[in-house]
């Protein structure tokens, strides 16, 4: 993994937390924005790790990584809707 691979699971960690916060603090459109992020780096990251597990993990990374990217999309539609809405 190199090092900007390191970092992505700090970065969608803190985002994960700061997204709810966000979200009381300024508006729904700002924490659905973060989540919409912080989801497609989750997905991301798992499936970067796809390539080093064995069988029977790689199976649930990919259904994680594939779940974490269709909630991205979701949040990301919403956040665009808010943003024109």
């Amino acid at each position: 993994m190199n090092d900007r691979g390191r970092i992505v699971p700090y970065v969608f960690a803190g985002a994960m937390v700061v997204a709810p916060f966000l979200a009381l603090l300024y508006d729904v459109t700002a924490g659905l924005g973060v989540l919409a992020g912080a989801l497609g780096l989750t997905a991301y990251v798992a499936l970067d790790a796809t390539k080093a597990a064995g069988p029977p993990i790689r199976q649930r990374l990919l259904v994680m990584a594939y779940l974490n990217a269709a909630l991205a999309i979701v949040a990301a539609i919403l956040f665009a809707l808010r943003l024109i809405v």
